[in-house]
């Protein structure tokens, strides 16, 4: 998800037992991000509002965060739920052939001139990503985020190539 000026980052999934500290779920593979950031916005009523971060720490997989001056769970509850983001001019520069998984959501997929689906969603496994294509009739297609089968990303235009030698296997 992201317009012209903001990317969102992750999202309050709880609070954590510690007074004020928040369980964030990213929605990337970079959350070391958070350590570098001042501020976060959050959805307000419609109005994005400033969230200065006072402490980030990091458990084995999870990120939490403690807000300046929100102390206990009364002054943080009302945020659980909501969207983390950023201003795009504080967005990371990836290295070449790496993409943010915000903007691979919603590229058209194509094996040569044969349209497959839209992009749903990256799942992030240990060996490498796997992107998830819904076709038209809703089914899910599966594919490895492979150099081999990946032909070309097209960010600008929201395409994706696979390669023609990559046999789709169909149940």
């Amino acid at each position: 998800m992201k317009n012209d000026n903001f990317i969102i980052i992750g999202k309050i999934k709880s609070c954590q037992k510690r007074e004020g500290y928040l369980l964030i779920i990213p929605v990337s593979n970079y959350f070391q991000r958070f350590f570098n950031l001042r501020y976060v916005l959050i959805d307000i009523f419609g109005d994005l509002r400033k969230f200065y971060i006072e402490e980030v720490s990091f458990d084995m997989k999870d990120i939490y965060v403690k807000f300046l001056n929100f102390n206990t769970f009364d002054d943080i509850s009302f945020i659980i739920g909501k969207n983390i983001f950023i201003d795009s001019s504080d967005e990371l520069v990836l290295q070449k052939d790496s993409y943010f998984i915000h903007d691979l959501i919603d590229c058209s997929v194509y094996k040569g001139k044969l349209f497959l689906g839209k992009l749903v969603n990256v799942l992030s496994l240990s060996a490498n990503d796997v992107y998830v294509i819904e076709d038209n009739n809703g089914k899910e297609i599966l594919i490895p985020a492979l150099k081999k089968i990946i032909k070309m990303i097209d960010i600008k235009d929201k395409k994706l190539f696979l390669s023609e030698d990559f046999e789709l296997v169909d149940d």
